[in-house]
């Protein structure tokens, strides 16, 4: 996704969450995860002005986006765009739950055989998100061996947004 709107020209920003790689802190189930790229978000749109803000997130890091989105929205602070793949909603394998907040308009990227995050959960929140899906077919939960297709998916909805 980083190397797809690298690749467009688009400034991105990667964080690491809390515990992993160098970063501080400890895994907060999503709380203080969210917080974290809400202040940042706030930190750029303060330096950079209103420019064009496209939210990403895989996984994880989709959840967190999607509940970003809500907080950002709440605040009359929507991003221009939204882009999340192998997003988890509802129960996952696990018996992990997630609270996927609705995401109007969102594009959802996702691998027709997803152990991690199953399809028909995909299905559900799109649904009800008003959200357009588009399945990668035969692509696990990484797009193992489908990379190439997910950074063409990701490069069309930015190019679409520009």
């Amino acid at each position: 996704m980083m190397r797809a709107a690298n690749a467009l020209g688009v400034s991105v920003y990667r964080p690491n969450f809390r515990g992993i790689g160098e970063s501080s802190g400890k895994y907060d189930g999503g709380v203080l995860e969210t917080q974290d790229i809400i202040d940042l978000t706030k930190l750029l749109r303060e330096r950079e002005g209103r420019l064009p803000f496209i939210l990403m997130g895989f996984s994880f890091g989709a959840f967190i986006a999607a509940r970003v989105e809500q907080a950002l929205t709440q605040e009359s602070l929507p991003s221009h765009d939204v882009i999340l793949c192998g997003l988890p909603s509802g129960e996952v394998p696990g018996k992990r739950q997630y609270a996927t907040p609705v995401v109007n308009g969102a594009c959802l990227i996702h691998g027709e055989l997803d152990e991690n995050a199953p399809l028909s959960q995909a299905f559900r929140w799109a649904e009800r998100s008003n959200a357009s899906i588009r399945v990668v077919p035969g692509a696990d939960h990484f797009f193992t061996g489908r990379l190439d297709m997910l950074a063409a998916l990701v490069s069309e909805r930015i190019r679409s947004k520009m």
